[in-house]
């Protein structure tokens, strides 16, 4: 279900040549007084309330923060990498409809900053949550849908789909089967684009990390040992194996690394500070860790992190186009 444009179409319908799709006139508007339904609150925190999402953080405005400020730091040490290969995807020819699906959108960040720098283009924004802006532009509609469902989207009708940290969201079983999807809906040459953190941070000297930050070490660790219960994983290493087996052509890799001594990394500490606090109740309310442990855990990690120079942590950008 779409959210925003309260004005611009009855009922909140978007018309079928809007989107390019044979389902858009069956969806109903979003409105305020639902939305508490897809919430839950534990411990002062607010988290999703979808039954089949494996989601661990919350999604209240503490973690929108770091969402946001994660957004901004990608989007100056990462995104300007690519603006050819996005320019290319969403180049304005006359006669077609540009659009766009940003999937896990979480604050819808991403799908606002495209949406003004092509305004030509319909910008879709899925997520399991309303969190986003109640007044989007006017080329945004956010919508909620689970990502490991099939789209409503026609075959071979998007030209530029978007996937950044949506490791949380999707279990390891399921990636396979959303990037055969991502393959249907991308018209032929269409634009797919992931980006993922990978699991573990380094250390820039080659130290192992156990010795050099053993608590961060055995945080990650945990993380990813609590995740894998869940049937969660990073992402990063799978992806390209998923499109290659997906019939996509002109795969590329990237590395992005942010070094906790440098101006963004000392950013990024930030960042992680809110993740590992938000963890830190997970780990604890899933029976990972003691209280008591998490707490210390954390309380080292962050130390460390902070004050230990070196600290590496890998963003992979994986970009492909459809057959």
């Amino acid at each position: 279900m779409p959210h925003g444009h309260d004005d611009d179409h009855p009922n909140g319908q978007v018309p079928e040549d809007d989107s390019r799709s044979d389902a858009s006139s069956d969806l109903e508007e979003l409105y305020p007084h639902e939305f508490p339904r897809y919430f839950v609150e534990r411990d002062g925190r607010l988290f999703h309330s979808h039954v089949s999402s494996p989601y661990p953080l919350p999604v209240d405005a503490y973690e929108q923060h770091r969402q946001n400020r994660q957004h901004y730091l990608l989007r100056q040490v990462v995104e300007a990498n690519y603006a050819n290969l996005v320019r290319h995807a969403l180049r304005n020819l006359p006669g077609e409809q540009r659009h766009v699906v940003d999937l896990c959108t979480g604050t819808g960040k991403w799908v606002m900053d495209l949406a003004a720098d092509y305004p030509h283009a319909r910008i879709d924004g899925l997520d399991i949550v309303p969190i986003q802006t109640r007044h989007p532009l006017k080329n945004v509609f956010f919508e909620m849908h689970d990502v490991t469902e099939r789209f409503r989207y026609g075959d071979r009708t998007i030209d530029f789909v978007h996937a950044r940290d949506i490791s949380y969201a999707v279990r390891t079983s399921d990636f396979p089967a959303l990037i055969r999807e991502v393959a249907r809906i991308l018209r032929p040459g269409g634009l797919f684009m992931s980006g993922e953190w990978e699991s573990d941070p380094i250390m820039s000297n080659g130290q192992h990390l156990d010795t050099a930050a053993p608590d961060t070490f055995v945080f990650f660790r945990e993380v990813k040992n609590a995740l894998r219960t869940c049937g969660l994983a990073s992402a990063a290493d799978g992806i390209p194996q998923w499109l290659r087996a997906s019939g996509f052509r002109d795969l590329a890799i990237h590395q992005f690394r942010m070094t906790n001594d440098e101006q963004t990394g000392r950013r990024f500490v930030m960042i992680v500070t809110t993740y590992a606090e938000s963890m830190q109740l997970w780990l604890v309310k899933g029976g990972h860790l003691s209280h008591a442990r998490a707490r210390e855990l954390v309380r080292g990690m962050l130390r460390e992190v902070d004050s230990l120079p070196g600290i590496v942590f890998t963003y992979r950008v994986v970009h492909a186009r459809a057959i």
